[in-house]
């Protein structure tokens, strides 16, 4: 499908080209050839493209391997389907927006691993010497291979937890499992949240969201592991926001939003201690607001204090509309920094199932 049949928008909104095709959302998790049909598109992408524009490959869960999905999955009926196949011939032509490897890799320690073999190559033979780009991107989609094991991972703990064969601390400590272990990449906690916040908003369906959240939760009341594993959350709506992922995943902050409520308001006799505010996701709120599309700017923000107003409806239905008022007036210190004008727009025009107030505005500014 193209923008305009996927979106019902205008196939130039910011007067680009029009864009290729995506990729299915079938084929998830690098099923298929894996690699060298990759390198080899991205190849023929190069000699084809103007140097300073980068070629797109779509989300890593999005790819191949139908564990989680696809057009032949068999035991997982998470996420949405369907989507357009890009042929070769569309391949060739047409902007396209930076991918994964090139926004969340470009730092990655598949860099750092290829330049420490190209030093160590070079101290050993005693003169200079260039390593094929090649031997680079060869290492990157090895790389990228293991890391798509992350979310499969994330999978198998989260169906273990459904049905009672993990219980949540088990859980947490089968998620830590994979950072810096060498079968998932080592990877970073950040690399770690960053696929699982992937994982939630584009495989889960929404009645396992909660049960995602309690996970979370209990993640992110330990202090030395909660900045990394935020820092990976914001890096996804980093990279959502970059790849347009709304294309193939239309409710992707609807589900985040969800999400995020769930984390903070996650039942203590559940989990006992300091719940996760709202607050904390200050930076996910920043990312994902980078978000250009008309009166979409704001959609995960105001999507998430939606569904804290009618949570708190019905959690206290007589202060509700105060304690709802407090959280945004005096705990998200980030919203001044946000265009006002939009932001109350997009507040107004959102309309909840609370009785007493005709929109969210209403309801916020509640004294």
């Amino acid at each position: 499908y193209d923008r305009k049949v996927r979106t019902g928008g205008s196939t130039s909104q910011h007067g680009r080209n029009t864009p290729v095709p995506r990729n299915s959302l079938d084929n998830r998790f690098g099923g298929g050839n894996k690699g060298g049909d990759r390198r080899s598109i991205a190849a023929s992408k190069a000699k084809q493209t103007p140097s300073s524009v980068q070629p797109k490959n779509v989300s890593l869960l999005l790819k191949g391997d139908n564990s989680l999905g696809g057009s032949n999955k068999k035991t997982w009926h998470q996420g949405s389907g369907g989507g357009g196949t890009s042929t070769s011939e569309s391949m060739k032509t047409g902007w396209q927006k930076a991918g994964r490897d090139d926004f969340l890799r470009k730092n990655s320690s598949v860099d750092e691993s290829a330049a420490s073999l190209t030093a160590a190559k070079t101290l050993s033979s005693g003169k200079a010497e260039i390593t094929p780009e090649v031997d680079l991107e060869e290492m990157k989609a090895l790389q990228e291979e293991l890391y798509r094991e992350i979310g499969k991972e994330v999978s198998a703990v989260l169906e273990k937890y459904d049905q009672g064969d993990l219980v949540l601390e088990e859980c947490v400590v089968d998620i830590f499992k994979m950072v810096n272990a060498e079968a998932y990449g080592r990877p970073s906690i950040n690399e770690v949240f960053s696929r699982f916040t992937e994982y939630a908003v584009e495989m889960v369906r929404k009645p396992l969201l909660p049960k995602l959240a309690h996970i979370l939760c209990l993640v992110l009341q330990n202090a030395d592991t909660k900045s990394e594993a935020l820092a990976g959350m914001a890096r996804y709506c980093s990279f959502a926001v970059e790849a347009e992922m709304w294309m193939d995943i239309p409710e992707i902050w609807t589900k985040l939003a969800e999400l995020l409520v769930n984390v903070v308001y996650c039942d203590p006799t559940l989990i006992p201690g300091v719940r996760p505010s709202f607050k904390d996701f200050t930076n996910v709120f920043i990312e994902a607001g980078k978000d250009d599309r008309k009166d979409k700017k704001y959609e995960l923000l105001v999507t998430t204090l939606k569904r804290m107003a009618e949570m708190n409806a019905k959690v206290d239905p007589q202060d509700h509309a105060t304690m709802s008022s407090i959280v945004y007036l005096h705990e998200l210190p980030f919203i001044q920094d946000f265009d006002q004008e939009k932001l109350d727009s997009a507040l107004k025009a959102c309309h909840l199932d609370v009785p007493g107030f005709k929109d969210l505005y209403e309801l916020l500014h509640y004294h």
